[in-house]
């Protein structure tokens, strides 16, 4: 399963870049930070900060709207100080978004806010945990995720931009009785810069 995802990702960035030199195609780099959580692991709150990355492609549909994906590397999972709880995961995620542009600038060409809405497909390709609990459970983690994906973005000139955005699992990682509320559910926060070209 894991040769076919490389190949997958492989013939994805092939296909995003090629696409790059078309008219229609335009391309950015991100890089930020995810603040996330678990429902059902003992801690509470966003407190396990995680790196963010990678490349967007966007296609405008018209004067207002476009249709983006991205390939990133996400690092998530959960955190709490008070009992030494760690619980980290890192995915390759792979989001499809709808966004709608509004205050176009005339001078520069660009406009600089944003709203994006869309689902995202996740890859986990690494696990740990020293949480009691769960850390027998690590290796029993569901491979694939796939979430929905609320934000917005604002752009300071032509090329440089900030977003924010909040993905939810739509099904939990692990179920059982062991757990809170019967299962393992993420989701995060995603602070971001970007760089358009």
């Amino acid at each position: 399963m894991l040769r076919e995802f490389k190949f997958f990702v492989l013939v994805l960035l092939l296909i995003c870049f090629g696409q790059l030199h078309a008219q229609r195609f335009f391309g950015a780099v991100t890089l930020g930070i995810n603040a996330s959580q678990i429902d059902g692991d003992n801690a509470a709150g966003y407190h396990k900060p995680g790196l963010t990355g990678g490349i967007k492609v966007d296609y405008p549909v018209n004067e207002a709207v476009d249709i983006s994906t991205e390939l990133l590397y996400s690092s998530r999972g959960s955190r709490s100080n008070r009992d030494d709880i760690r619980i980290d995961l890192d995915y390759i995620e792979i989001p499809v978004l709808i966004s709608f542009r509004d205050w176009y600038i005339e001078k520069d060409k660009y406009d600089k806010v944003r709203v994006d809405g869309g689902i995202s497909y996740g890859y986990l390709f690494r696990s740990a945990s020293n949480e009691n609990t769960i850390g027998p459970y690590i290796d029993q983690l569901k491979k694939h995720d796939v979430s929905l994906i609320v934000g917005a973005g604002y752009m300071f000139s032509a090329n440089w931009g900030l977003s924010l955005r909040y993905t939810r699992s739509l099904y939990k990682m692990l179920s059982g009785e062991n757990f809170e509320r019967g299962g393992l559910l993420g989701y995060f926060v995603t602070l971001r810069g970007e760089y358009h070209f």
